[in-house]
């Protein structure tokens, strides 16, 4: 039973040093955290991720039928007018958007997030004749009472310079607020002409939009194409539909989409609903845009890597106890303590230097540290020899690990490999031992023989 003590202390050391980890792992989050807050800050004063949405043409009338109603009174059927007050939307026949984003970043503290301004240029061409003639074969008598243009952004802050905004070929007034549902962009007043002598218009907008993080751009028209542009060289692709064609070097991307209404579900015919109902088309899915991937994410390896730290603890106590039990040599439970420690604490400095040297360097600082550290600190015990060993089995397994993270799409198959070529290790190195007969005497260097019990401190 005696040999049967050791190895139920030292997995009481592996479950306490579960504490340290799970500490490291909470200061891995809440890092993380702390940049999400800057990213906040950022937001509430730069702006956030963008949205473009429109353009839309909005068409707001009053119908007038004749209510019938029965009076009590003169027992005779009385007819009143009675008012509707409704508006259309119609969507462009066609939609060009193109916009160039130049990106930068915005630092709070050591943290750092990506913001662009973009060169946007929106061109749309309307066709006014299905709403005219909507309203013409609507009930009643119809009175136009305004038709504006509208596009609308997720935070009009981003509107970096005022819009200029060409109906038919000639400049319009460009009023702040999309005036649709109390979204935030810009709208401009337009003629009634627009409607009552209906035909295709042309638009253009162009204007500068400040955003962060992300940039989308809502397909509302019936034939619809997209142009990104940006010196950024790692875009992260987004919304309902993949680019049909896109061009990713170190200078930047490009990247092109084409929408169809077929592939958007959009219907042919405008919109009509009640003045004092909120429109669900600005609302829709259907966005296409690009998120500023952040290729140098250090808290998501980080976090990764802690997830790891069991396996270290395991791996490096199962070796050292192998090397006791070959080696006839004999470490402490303290010292097994503060071996553990070492490998916690690689984590943390994994974390610390990363914020400031980056992911790659950090993690081969950090495994120099410890696996130095280590080495020097059992080589009076185990032998130089086996220290050496030692360390350069622990240099392969934080090399394993960083291969892993950096393969997560092959991180199941390494890691795999990893524990089947250690457990095969131990059983051939072991394949001899007669464990009934293991002896109870160690022996640490320069000194003689030593009993299990006196070397393992029980």
């Amino acid at each position: 039973m005696k040999s049967l003590i050791k190895p139920a202390v030292l997995a009481a050391l592996i479950l306490l040093l579960l504490i340290p980890l799970a500490m490291i792992e909470g200061t891995v989050r809440e890092r993380s955290y702390n940049r999400d807050a800057v990213r906040a800050n950022i937001a509430s004063s730069w702006t956030g991720a963008q949205t473009l949405s429109g353009p839309w043409l909005v068409v707001e009338y009053r119908r007038t039928t004749e209510k019938v109603h029965w009076d009590e009174k003169t027992q005779m059927k009385i007819t009143t007018p009675w008012t509707q007050y409704e508006k259309l939307l119609l969507r462009p026949k066609q939609t060009r958007l193109a916009n160039a984003l130049d990106v930068s970043h915005r630092k709070r503290g050591i943290f750092a997030v990506p913001v662009y301004v973009g060169d946007v240029s929106l061109t749309a061409v309307f066709d006014t004749k299905a709403a005219s003639d909507a309203l013409t074969q609507a009930d009643g008598k119809i009175t136009l009472d305004r038709v504006y243009t509208t596009v609308s952004v997720s935070d009009a802050r981003g509107i970096a310079s005022s819009p200029t905004l060409d109906w038919a070929g000639q400049s319009v007034e460009v009023i702040p607020g999309a005036d649709l549902n109390d979204l935030p962009g810009f709208h401009a007043e337009l003629p009634k002409a627009v409607i009552e002598k209906p035909q295709e218009f042309s638009f253009l907008a162009e204007f500068k939009l400040r955003g962060l993080d992300q940039f989308l751009a809502t397909a509302v028209g019936f034939d619809n194409q997209i142009n990104l542009t940006s010196t950024w060289p790692h875009p992260s692709f987004t919304g309902s539909f993949l680019p049909l064609e896109h061009d990713i070097n170190d200078n930047g991307f490009q990247a092109t989409w084409s929408v169809s209404s077929f592939a958007a579900g959009i219907s042919l015919a405008p919109e009509r609903v009640s003045q004092n109902t909120a429109f669900a088309a600005p609302q829709q899915p259907n966005t296409v845009g690009v998120r500023l991937f952040e290729p140098v994410d250090i808290y998501t390896p980080s976090d990764r890597a802690t997830k790891y730290g069991l396996l270290f603890v395991l791996l490096t106590f199962a070796a050292f106890y192998l090397f006791e039990i070959l080696g006839k040599s004999g470490l402490h439970p303290l010292q097994y303590g503060l071996v553990g420690l070492a490998l916690a604490i690689f984590f943390l400095l994994l974390l610390s230097l990363s914020e400031h040297t980056g992911f790659a360097s950090a993690y081969s600082i950090a495994t120099a540290a410890c696996v130095g550290l280590i080495s020097v600190y059992i080589a009076p015990v185990l032998g130089r020899a086996n220290a050496i060993i030692l360390g350069f089995g622990l240099t392969l397994l934080y090399a394993t690990c960083y291969v892993i993270l950096m393969l997560e799409d092959h991180a199941l198959l390494v890691g795999s490999g990893l524990l089947f070529a250690a457990l095969a290790s131990v059983m051939l190195l072991t394949k001899r031992i007669d464990w009934y007969q293991l002896t109870p005497d160690v022996r640490l260097p320069g000194k003689g023989k030593l009993s299990q019990t006196t070397a393992t401190g029980e």
